[in-house]
Protein backbone atom coordinates (compact mmCIF):
# COMPACT_ATOMS: atom_id res chain seq x y z
CA UNK A 1 0.00 0.00 0.00
CA UNK A 2 2.91 2.19 0.70
CA UNK A 3 3.94 1.92 -3.17
CA UNK A 4 0.42 2.53 -4.36
CA UNK A 5 0.40 5.51 -2.03
CA UNK A 6 3.22 6.93 -3.27
CA UNK A 7 2.34 6.87 -6.81
CA UNK A 8 -1.38 8.44 -5.60
CA UNK A 9 0.76 11.53 -4.08
CA UNK A 10 3.21 11.95 -6.78
CA UNK A 11 0.66 11.90 -9.75
CA UNK A 12 -0.03 14.98 -11.44
CA UNK A 13 -3.47 14.06 -13.59
CA UNK A 14 -5.53 10.73 -13.37
CA UNK A 15 -3.90 7.83 -11.83
CA UNK A 16 -5.91 4.54 -12.48
CA UNK A 17 -4.60 1.74 -10.27
CA UNK A 18 -5.55 -1.79 -10.66
CA UNK A 19 -5.60 -4.16 -7.45
CA UNK A 20 -5.85 -7.93 -7.58
CA UNK A 21 -7.02 -9.23 -4.37
CA UNK A 22 -9.06 -11.03 -2.50
CA UNK A 23 -11.61 -9.11 -0.34
CA UNK A 24 -9.85 -7.44 2.12
CA UNK A 25 -10.64 -4.75 4.94
CA UNK A 26 -7.94 -2.87 5.57
CA UNK A 27 -7.59 -2.61 1.37
CA UNK A 28 -11.37 -1.10 1.23
CA UNK A 29 -10.61 0.87 4.40
CA UNK A 30 -7.52 2.66 3.31
CA UNK A 31 -8.62 3.37 -0.28
CA UNK A 32 -12.08 3.99 0.80
CA UNK A 33 -11.80 7.55 -0.77
CA UNK A 34 -12.06 8.41 -4.38
CA UNK A 35 -13.73 6.17 -7.25
CA UNK A 36 -14.13 2.16 -7.13
CA UNK A 37 -14.76 -0.37 -9.87
CA UNK A 38 -15.29 -4.17 -7.96
CA UNK A 39 -14.69 -6.94 -10.42
CA UNK A 40 -15.91 -9.91 -8.18
CA UNK A 41 -15.46 -13.48 -9.00
CA UNK A 42 -18.83 -15.13 -7.63
CA UNK A 43 -19.14 -16.55 -11.61
CA UNK A 44 -17.35 -19.05 -10.14
CA UNK A 45 -19.69 -20.48 -7.63
CA UNK A 46 -21.48 -22.78 -10.34
CA UNK A 47 -17.61 -24.60 -10.56
CA UNK A 48 -17.47 -24.39 -6.46
CA UNK A 49 -20.96 -26.05 -6.12
CA UNK A 50 -19.90 -28.94 -8.86
CA UNK A 51 -16.60 -29.68 -6.83
CA UNK A 52 -18.33 -30.04 -3.93
CA UNK A 53 -21.11 -32.22 -5.37
CA UNK A 54 -18.52 -34.15 -6.61
CA UNK A 55 -16.71 -34.67 -3.41
CA UNK A 56 -20.16 -35.57 -1.90
CA UNK A 57 -20.79 -38.27 -4.70
CA UNK A 58 -17.21 -40.24 -4.24
CA UNK A 59 -17.95 -40.18 -0.63
CA UNK A 60 -19.31 -43.72 0.56
CA UNK A 61 -21.06 -42.33 3.57
CA UNK A 62 -22.93 -39.89 1.71
CA UNK A 63 -23.76 -42.24 -1.23
CA UNK A 64 -25.33 -44.42 1.59
CA UNK A 65 -26.97 -41.71 4.19
CA UNK A 66 -27.01 -37.97 3.45
CA UNK A 67 -30.72 -37.01 3.03
CA UNK A 68 -31.50 -35.08 -0.20
CA UNK A 69 -32.18 -31.87 1.92
CA UNK A 70 -28.82 -32.24 3.45
CA UNK A 71 -27.08 -32.23 0.77
CA UNK A 72 -28.60 -29.42 -1.12
CA UNK A 73 -27.74 -27.60 2.20
CA UNK A 74 -24.69 -28.54 1.76
CA UNK A 75 -24.37 -26.94 -1.69
CA UNK A 76 -26.06 -24.00 -1.24
CA UNK A 77 -24.52 -23.14 1.32
CA UNK A 78 -20.53 -24.06 0.28
CA UNK A 79 -21.94 -21.70 -3.14
CA UNK A 80 -22.74 -18.85 -1.35
CA UNK A 81 -19.93 -18.74 1.33
CA UNK A 82 -17.07 -19.54 -0.74
CA UNK A 83 -18.04 -16.46 -2.46
CA UNK A 84 -15.88 -17.75 -5.67
CA UNK A 85 -12.61 -19.03 -3.80
CA UNK A 86 -12.26 -22.56 -4.98
CA UNK A 87 -9.55 -22.93 -1.46
CA UNK A 88 -12.11 -22.06 0.77
CA UNK A 89 -14.30 -24.90 -0.24
CA UNK A 90 -11.95 -27.39 -0.66
CA UNK A 91 -10.22 -26.32 3.34
CA UNK A 92 -13.82 -27.37 4.65
CA UNK A 93 -14.99 -29.82 2.46
CA UNK A 94 -12.48 -32.80 3.81
CA UNK A 95 -13.35 -31.75 7.21
CA UNK A 96 -17.14 -32.29 6.22
CA UNK A 97 -16.70 -35.80 4.29
CA UNK A 98 -15.51 -37.05 7.85
CA UNK A 99 -18.82 -36.59 9.67
CA UNK A 100 -21.14 -39.29 9.71
CA UNK A 101 -24.61 -38.46 11.06
CA UNK A 102 -26.99 -35.59 8.46
CA UNK A 103 -27.48 -33.48 11.72
CA UNK A 104 -23.72 -32.95 12.42
CA UNK A 105 -23.26 -32.04 9.23
CA UNK A 106 -26.06 -29.28 8.74
CA UNK A 107 -24.52 -27.70 12.13
CA UNK A 108 -21.33 -28.01 10.31
CA UNK A 109 -22.06 -26.11 7.38
CA UNK A 110 -24.34 -23.99 9.57
CA UNK A 111 -21.22 -22.73 11.51
CA UNK A 112 -18.53 -22.32 8.69
CA UNK A 113 -17.16 -19.02 8.45
CA UNK A 114 -18.01 -16.49 5.86
CA UNK A 115 -14.27 -15.34 4.51
CA UNK A 116 -10.82 -17.48 3.95
CA UNK A 117 -8.60 -15.96 6.69
CA UNK A 118 -11.81 -17.26 9.63
CA UNK A 119 -11.54 -20.46 7.53
CA UNK A 120 -7.83 -21.02 8.09
CA UNK A 121 -8.03 -19.60 11.48
CA UNK A 122 -10.65 -22.42 12.18
CA UNK A 123 -8.32 -25.09 10.72
CA UNK A 124 -5.66 -23.96 12.91
CA UNK A 125 -7.52 -24.45 15.73
CA UNK A 126 -8.53 -27.91 14.52
CA UNK A 127 -4.66 -28.97 13.98
CA UNK A 128 -3.69 -27.78 17.31
CA UNK A 129 -6.54 -30.02 18.88
CA UNK A 130 -5.45 -33.30 16.70
CA UNK A 131 -4.70 -36.24 19.03
CA UNK A 132 -0.59 -37.38 19.54
CA UNK A 133 1.85 -35.83 17.30
CA UNK A 134 -0.38 -34.56 14.00
CA UNK A 135 0.33 -30.72 15.33
CA UNK A 136 3.94 -31.17 15.86
CA UNK A 137 4.17 -33.03 12.41
CA UNK A 138 2.21 -29.96 10.86
CA UNK A 139 4.37 -27.44 12.27
CA UNK A 140 7.74 -29.44 11.08
CA UNK A 141 6.03 -30.18 7.38
CA UNK A 142 5.60 -26.40 6.90
CA UNK A 143 8.94 -25.07 8.34
CA UNK A 144 10.54 -27.45 5.95
CA UNK A 145 8.39 -26.28 3.12
CA UNK A 146 9.00 -22.84 4.26
CA UNK A 147 12.52 -22.49 4.20
CA UNK A 148 13.51 -25.54 1.62
CA UNK A 149 15.02 -24.10 -1.69
CA UNK A 150 13.60 -27.11 -3.42
CA UNK A 151 10.54 -28.71 -3.59
CA UNK A 152 10.49 -31.72 -1.35
CA UNK A 153 9.77 -35.37 -2.30
CA UNK A 154 7.65 -37.11 0.00
CA UNK A 155 10.62 -39.73 0.87
CA UNK A 156 12.43 -36.47 2.09
CA UNK A 157 9.73 -34.70 3.82
CA UNK A 158 9.26 -38.12 5.68
CA UNK A 159 13.01 -37.92 6.76
CA UNK A 160 12.75 -34.62 7.77
CA UNK A 161 9.33 -34.29 9.85
CA UNK A 162 10.77 -37.07 12.03
CA UNK A 163 13.91 -35.22 13.18
CA UNK A 164 13.23 -33.18 16.49
CA UNK A 165 15.05 -30.12 16.64
CA UNK A 166 16.27 -30.93 20.14
CA UNK A 167 17.99 -34.33 19.35
CA UNK A 168 20.54 -36.11 17.54
CA UNK A 169 19.61 -36.83 13.75
CA UNK A 170 17.35 -39.96 13.27
CA UNK A 171 17.69 -42.07 10.33
CA UNK A 172 14.23 -44.25 11.08
CA UNK A 173 11.83 -42.83 9.22
CA UNK A 174 7.74 -43.71 11.18
CA UNK A 175 5.62 -42.40 9.08
CA UNK A 176 3.76 -42.07 6.15
CA UNK A 177 3.07 -39.44 3.63
CA UNK A 178 -0.69 -39.63 4.04
CA UNK A 179 -0.33 -39.47 7.84
CA UNK A 180 1.39 -36.04 6.93
CA UNK A 181 -0.83 -34.89 4.57
CA UNK A 182 -4.37 -35.62 7.21
CA UNK A 183 -1.90 -33.86 10.26
CA UNK A 184 -2.08 -30.70 7.70
CA UNK A 185 -5.69 -30.98 6.72
CA UNK A 186 -5.78 -30.07 3.13
CA UNK A 187 -3.09 -27.21 3.66
CA UNK A 188 -0.60 -28.82 1.20
CA UNK A 189 -0.54 -31.42 -1.84
CA UNK A 190 1.30 -33.65 -3.73
CA UNK A 191 2.07 -32.64 -6.91
CA UNK A 192 2.12 -36.22 -9.53
CA UNK A 193 3.02 -34.17 -12.20
CA UNK A 194 6.72 -34.73 -11.87
CA UNK A 195 6.00 -38.38 -11.11
CA UNK A 196 4.33 -38.90 -14.45
CA UNK A 197 7.34 -37.21 -16.26
CA UNK A 198 10.00 -39.44 -13.97
CA UNK A 199 10.58 -37.26 -11.45
CA UNK A 200 9.75 -36.80 -8.15
CA UNK A 201 6.96 -36.14 -6.16
CA UNK A 202 6.41 -32.59 -4.48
Amino acid sequence: MQTIDGLLGSADGLLKVFIASRNDTDLAEHYRHGYHVEVCCNDKSDDIQRFVASKLQQNTWCQRHILKNVRDRVLETFKRKSQGMFQWAALHIEELLDLRDNVDIQTYVDALPDDLKSAYDRVWQTIQTKRGRASVIFQRAFQQLMVSWMPLSPELLKLTVCQDPAADFCPNVDITIEYILDACHNLIKLDRTESRSGGDQH
